[in-house]
């Protein structure tokens, strides 16, 4: 299960047409899980970490930050910003108490999740949306821009599969670990 963003969506979802492997998309409870073998819910599950993504700020199109290259926390003074509550990973918590710190005059919401009406609020009056995934393919008129910057908020991503894994699961995850012990930038951004 490749975590969310619309390049795997696009990739894997029809994936199964050609192969006799089922591919879905699972949220899980955070980064830490993405190695070896967990449970989850009454699954048990392996995990195979493929990389790590940065936090994405998400602007309406004529954003002053939207024909930015990349986005630092001192860009966001004097926005109204909004984040996931610590429910959604362990940079959820992090992130929060960086803002508070770093960012001197910013009106900063925590919510619980991030609906259609958040996305709405982007485009049409400038709320500013930080996440982990690049969101702004949900909306036509949002974009989004990296901050690399800070590397203790990239978030992992990866792979998980029912354990233990069939023969063409084996054989696809080791062909996975092949391709990323040649090319680990291949799957960083």
């Amino acid at each position: 299960v490749v975590y969310d963003s619309k390049v795997d969506r696009d990739l894997w979802s029809n994936f199964g047409d050609y192969t006799d492997l089922f591919f879905t998309f699972v949220d899980m409870p955070d980064d830490d899980s993405l190695e070896g073998v967990m449970q989850y819910k009454d699954m048990m599950l392996g995990g195979l970490l493929l990389g790590s993504m940065p936090l994405f700020c998400v602007v309406d199109n004529n954003n002053r930050l939207a024909d930015k290259d990349e986005i630092t926390l001192e860009d966001l003074n004097g926005e109204n910003v909004v984040i996931l509550s610590e429910g959604w990973g362990k940079n959820a918590a992090l992130l929060k108490k960086i803002i508070e710190k770093e960012v001197k005059d910013v009106d900063l919401q925590v919510l619980p999740y991030f609906g259609v009406e958040i996305y709405n609020e982007c485009a049409n009056d400038g709320l500013i949306i930080l996440g982990a995934i690049d969101f702004a393919y949900v909306h036509p008129f949002i974009t989004a821009r990296p901050m690399p910057k800070y590397k203790e908020l990239y978030s992992a991503y990866g792979l998980t599969y029912l354990y233990p894994p069939s023969a063409p699961v084996e054989k696809l995850i080791n062909v996975i670990k092949e391709i990323i012990s040649e090319d680990k930038d291949i799957i960083n951004f």
